[in-house]
């Protein structure tokens, strides 16, 4: 089923999605198969900026799905946000940069970064987080 979604996500295109985005919705998930579609739409987002907006469209679907208490795929999708941003400003502050591959990973670390936060106004703007949760 993973693998399905995968291969879904990867023929994700403005002309298209919106076609993947009813098979995808069309499913009922277990949790632990939502938990993994979170992570793996999260990954997607911020490292393939140019599409975060399709991603979230998706996102705001299984928002809108699955909201009970057992499978609240908000929940599951902030969390994964706000856990990887506080990785990513411990490893900022906390790392001593000494040569050329440290430099190259602080760089993906810094596109890691921006693109959380490209994700997080996304989210803001469609109305997924409140003010509360961005302070």
């Amino acid at each position: 089923m993973i693998k399905s979604i995968r291969e879904y996500l990867n023929k994700f295109a403005k002309s298209n999605y919106k076609e993947y985005i009813k098979k995808i919705i069309a499913i009922d998930y277990k949790t632990e198969v939502l938990v993994e579609i979170a992570k793996i739409l999260f990954n997607k987002a911020v490292k393939e900026t140019n599409y975060v907006e399709l991603y979230m469209e998706l996102c705001d679907q299984l928002m809108r799905k699955f909201k009970s208490p057992e499978k609240n795929f908000r929940k599951m999708f902030i969390q994964k946000c706000q856990s990887i941003f506080e990785d990513n400003l411990d490893n900022e502050y906390n790392t001593v940069l000494k040569d050329v591959d440290e430099e190259e990973r602080k760089q993906k670390n810094k596109l890691r970064l921006l693109g959380n936060m490209k994700l997080i106004g996304e989210l803001y703007i469609r109305g997924a987080l409140n003010d509360n949760v961005l302070v």
